[in-house]
């Protein structure tokens, strides 16, 4: 895999909650893929609700 690809899908697996490998195989059969809450996003949506 190219250096610029490797970085890239480090990241976005990052972003998603991802092991690489998870990531790429869910890009490869088109799953979708959805990006995880942060703790702080949990922290203000339990915020938010109550």
């Amino acid at each position: 895999m190219f250096r610029l690809r490797k970085e890239t899908a480090e990241g976005k697996s990052k972003k998603y909650g991802l092991s690489v490998s998870e990531y790429i195989r869910r890009s490869v059969f088109e799953k979708e893929i959805t990006e995880r809450f942060s703790e702080e996003h949990i922290q203000i949506y339990k915020m938010l609700i109550k």
